[in-house]
Formats: structure tokens, C-alpha cells, sequence
């Protein structure tokens, strides 16, 4: 997945030991290596994700220029959570400006060829400081010879700005409220990549607890990335995005929905032969409508378990989106969870059409 023509950008954690070996493995089938680094708690400020970064776990990401790693980011999101995480600092100008002074310092303290920033929570009636404070940070970068990767929710069409949902709306109406909260238009001027997260796929949200504390919801089992929805968010997305800017971000990882649980838990493909030979009962099905497979079994307390979950021949067809729209590229998260016949598949998909660099302008 050498070709120069996409990006293969892939988020990596410091601390794990399998992300770092599928790195190293890996070196000339990634472009972009991205470092899960800081969160921004909800007073604005940033918090170190691990002690180490990835060079000083070893990590040599190669050569800029040449076959392989060209660009290492440092990743900078909001904490995660259902409710609007971001609303205390995007609202409040002086925390916006602290906030945007150690972004800075932190990228150009450090070996960083650019930031990626990703907000989380639902912030639509803020959508606009968001919008000028990714211009603010874009501009202070691009001054210090850096790059801006903004990551943001996937849409299917223009949100009503008339009506937009309250960053407190019921669960049914977060996702609403998630998409709504970023203007592509005017991002993609400010990004030098523009990702959009088509991940876990909001389908059929559902209330739990309701009124007692912050409202967390499951999904009913679905794929992560279903094929349709995904070609609906490109085709969206390049209505307001330069193509060769925009990268679509794909699983190396599936969802297990067991009863009882409150959340789906997350299944890397790399541990999928060994979650199977925990459990009994187990059967398969291909899910033709979304790519991928469907597994249903009993889990180690007899419980009935359903696990959607991608293929290597369903995230190549995926894939293959990248040479059909000819895009920028893939996003994949994340490093440490794919095996060798997945990036075998990606490698297939990718060596097809397309000419110019991601990130274009």
C-alpha cells in the first residue's frame, strides 16, 4: 500500500505494544502515522494520554519524502462522552485562546509535522466559534511550518440550521446534534486533510437510564461502516470538500452486542479467531447489505452475543471508494488491530487510479 498517490494515514497509542509492532511491520504501507496523544478536558485544557510519545517508545517513523511514513501527527481531541464535552472552553474566548497557545507550544516543542484536532461532543449552537477557532489554529500553524488535520462527524446532507437540536437534545436527536456541529464548508478551507469519522454508525440509538445522570445509549447491532451509508457520506462530503483533502476512515476493529450489556464492546480482527475460540454455539452469516460478516454465539456466561464485523475482502471494497471518488485517502484505527490479509486487501483496493498529492489546495 506503498503508492504515493493516497494517503494511509493510521492513529496510533504510544503504550501499546501491538500498535507497535504492527508499525514497525508496517513502515512502507503507511503514510501518516498519527499519535493519540492529548485530550482537552472540559476546562479547556490539554492532558497528556500517556507518559511517552511514540519516539520515545522507539517508534522511528522513516524518512519524510520517501516510500513509507512521510508525516507524523500529534492527535488532539475532546474527552469522550454522549453529552456536549466542548461548550465550557468553545464558549468561553479566553479559554479558547489558552487552549490554542498550547496547541502551539506543543507542536513546536516537539518533532510533530502537523496536529490533528477531533471534538467529540455536540456542539451545534457553537459551530461557528468552532469554525474560528480552526481558522486561528490553522493560520498559527501553517506560520510555524506545520500541518492542520481536522477530524469531524460524518453527514448525509446539509444540516437545518433553522432548527438545529439542543447540545442536551434526547439521545435520539445527539447524532443530529453531532453532525450539525461542524460547517465542512469552512473547515475544508482551514484543513490541510479533512477525515471524517465513518465509524460506528449511529443506528437506532437507545436510552438508557433516562433522567438519572448523563444519557448513554448502544446501538442495535450493526456494522460499523455499512457500505451505502459510507458511499452517502462521500458523496455528501465532496459537495463542500476538495477531494484529494478528504481521507474516509475505515475499522480494523467490529462491535459485540451481548445481553445485558450497556455498551457494545469492541473487537479488534486481530483477536477475532481467539474471541471465537471463547465462546460456543458460534455461527456466521455475510451481511450483503453492509459488507462484512455477522456472528452470533453464546459468550462465556451463556449469554447471546451478536458481533458485526469487517472483513478483508469488504474493507477493500470500502476501500476501493478511495480510487472510485479519487480521494485523498484511508483513516484507519487504529494501528495493532488489523492482521497481514487485511493491509494485503487494503494494498489491492488502493493500487488503482488517481493522480496529485493528499492535501492538495
Amino acid at each position: 500500500m506503498n503508492d504515493p498517490r493516497y494517503a494511509r494515514w493510521t492513529w496510533l497509542v504510544a503504550a501499546d505494544a501491538a500498535a507497535q509492532r504492527e508499525a514497525q511491520g508496517r513502515m512502507t504501507a503507511i503514510s501518516h502515522i498519527c499519535i493519540e496523544g492529548y485530550v482537552i478536558d472540559q476546562h479547556g485544557e490539554l492532558r497528556p494520554l500517556a507518559a511517552k510519545s511514540a519516539y520515545g517508545s522507539g517508534l522511528e517513523p522513516g524518512p519524510r519524502g520517501g516510500q513509507g511514513v512521510r508525516q507524523v501527527f500529534i492527535s488532539v481531541r475532546s474527552a469522550p462522552g454522549p453529552i456536549d464535552g466542548v461548550a465550557a472552553w468553545l464558549d468561553d474566548g479566553t479559554a479558547r485562546r489558552r487552549l490554542l497557545a498550547g496547541m502551539l507550544r506543543l507542536v513546536e516543542g516537539g518533532t510533530w509535522d502537523g496536529l490533528e484536532l477531533e471534538l467529540r461532543g455536540a456542539f451545534p449552537h457553537l459551530r461557528d466559534q468552532f469554525t474560528v477557532f480552526a481558522e486561528e489554529l490553522s493560520w498559527k500553524l501553517r506560520q510555524a511550518g506545520r500541518q492542520l488535520a481536522i477530524t469531524v462527524a460524518p453527514q448525509v446532507r446539509d444540516p437545518q440550521l433553522d432548527r438545529l437540536p439542543e447540545p442536551d437534545a434526547p439521545p435520539s436527536r445527539w447524532v443530529e446534534a453531532y453532525a450539525a456541529s461542524f460547517d465542512y464548508r469552512a473547515l475544508s478551507v482551514y484543513a490541510d486533510l479533512f477525515l471524517v469519522r465513518t465509524l460506528d454508525h449511529p443506528q437506532r440509538p437507545e436510552a438508557l437510564d433516562p433522567g438519572q445522570g448523563p444519557p448513554w445509549w448502544s446501538w442495535a447491532p450493526a456494522a460499523v461502516t455499512p457500505q451505502g451509508w459510507l458511499e452517502s457520506v462521500i458523496e455528501h462530503a465532496l459537495l463542500h470538500v476538495a477531494p484529494r483533502k478528504l481521507l474516509i476512515a475505515l475499522p480494523l476493529y467490529g462491535r459485540e452486542w451481548c445481553e445485558g450489556e450497556r455498551r457494545a464492546r469492541c473487537v479488534p480482527l486481530a483477536a477475532l479467531s481467539q474471541r471465537l475460540a471463547a465462546v460456543s454455539e458460534w455461527s456466521q452469516e455475510e451481511d450483503r447489505m453492509a459488507g462484512g460478516r455477522r456472528y452470533r454465539y453464546r459468550d462465556e456466561e451463556g449469554r447471546l452475543c451478536t458481533l458485526c464485523i469487517d472483513t478483508p475482502a469488504s474493507l477493500a471494497e470500502k476501500a476501493a471508494l478511495v480510487a472510485r471518488y479519487d480521494l485523498g485517502g484511508l483513516a484507519l484505527r487504529r494501528l495493532g488491530w488489523g492482521t497481514a490479509a487485511v493491509w494485503e486487501a487494503l494494498e489491492r483496493a488502493l493500487a488503482m487510479g488517481g493522480d496529485g498529492e493528499p492535501g492538495d489546495r
